[in-house]
């Protein structure tokens, strides 16, 4: 998930970049669609809004995951939450994806 999420997120942000070299102003192709930005920050919200769902595990915060620096990628922050999560959380876990209507994977689907 965090791959494919840290490329989704790259994608959108290099399609919409806008830099300044030297003066010179350079705009990627989808920088003035607001409409795929928009997404990105809906994507953001999707990822970390919390879940409707029992146990512990209710945000990928409670996993370790979080922001990678100011960037807009995820990465396991705290190795040690994430350990303890799949080791002595297994339970809730798996409610946390798999919960049919209110779980992240139903969520993201």
């Amino acid at each position: 998930f965090i791959t494919a999420y840290n490329a989704v997120q790259s994608f959108i942000d290099e399609k919409t970049r806008v830099t300044s070299t030297d003066g010179k102003v350079t705009a990627a192709v989808l920088s003035a669609n607001r409409e795929v930005q928009q997404w990105a920050r809906e994507l953001r919200g999707l990822a970390f809004g919390p879940l409707g769902v029992s146990g512990s595990v209710k945000r990928l915060d409670d996993l370790g995951i979080g922001f990678s620096g100011t960037s807009d990628n995820l990465a396991i922050n705290d190795d040690a939450k994430f350990t303890a999560a799949l080791s002595d959380k297994p339970g809730d876990l798996e409610a946390f994806f798999q919960t049919s209507s209110t779980g992240f994977s139903a969520k993201f689907t």
